[in-house]
């Protein structure tokens, strides 16, 4: 037995608590072959960067960790605003750098999540990152959908999410943006909500990030308010249990 404390302090314990079991992929499988053909939601997962056979054949085996059916995965070295057209047949799309792979049982959390919210806009999960010996480290537990969160900072992070097919094709140009710039993803994906389409959000792990990735490009961001006093004092409470 293990204390919460005990488990805050080492992400290992808390892995050991919430492993995907083979049986437990198995019922997510089993979920979605009960859901009418009409009904099911199908992934096409998108790579973008150069990836040698090695990196391929990662997230091609990742993929077979999901317990949920997957339509496709596209290679681009280099995503482009025509390749985003295709994607208007597509149920949802999650775009990946080719370093990053998809957790195990993902696809099928995206989908229980899909169907319970009622085929939400996108989504985005919680993420970890993988050392060089391929251990997961640095969890990063993100809260629900906060607008005023997100104009703060990129705290969702837009490589990882998952959007419906039909959004990518009506914002194409904000989603080219997405895909060549970072620093867009903090006002771009405020912006996508601001358009009607709130994510919901996926509480367990979906993401292994590269750690040599999150070392060049890090997302940690500083948030410096400018206040003005007009000499009277004022008291915040911040509730946190």
């Amino acid at each position: 037995y293990h204390s919460v404390l005990d488990v805050r302090k080492d992400y290992r314990l808390w892995q050991m608590a919430h492993r995907v079991t083979p049986r437990f992929l198995r019922e997510l499988e089993a979920e979605a072959r009960q859901r009418p053909e009409e009904k099911r939601v199908f992934f096409t997962v998108v790579c973008c960067g150069k990836a040698d056979a090695a990196r391929r054949q990662a997230v091609e085996a990742s993929l077979e960790q999901q317990g949920h059916p997957w339509q496709k995965v596209l290679w681009l070295e280099e995503a482009n605003l025509d390749s985003l057209g295709e994607f208007a047949k597509a149920d949802y799309v999650i775009f990946l750098r080719a370093a990053e792979l998809l957790a195990a049982g993902a696809l099928g959390r995206l989908a229980h999540k899909i169907y319970e919210a009622g085929f939400p806009g996108w989504l985005y999960g919680d993420e970890d990152v993988l050392d060089e010996k391929g251990q997961r480290q640095k969890p990063f537990f993100k809260p629900d959908w906060s607008k005023y969160y997100q104009q703060a900072q990129d705290y969702i992070g837009f490589w990882g999410s998952c959007f419906r097919g039909d959004l990518v094709c009506e914002q194409q140009a904000v989603f080219s943006r997405l895909l060549h710039e970072d620093a867009f993803a903090k006002d771009g994906l405020a912006l996508l909500a601001r358009e009607g389409v709130a994510p919901a959000h996926v509480p367990e792990i979906l993401v292994h990030r590269s750690s040599a990735r999150i070392a060049v490009t890090g997302r940690k961001e500083e948030l410096a308010l400018s206040i003005r006093t007009s000499g009277q004092t004022a008291s915040i409470l911040i509730p946190t249990r």
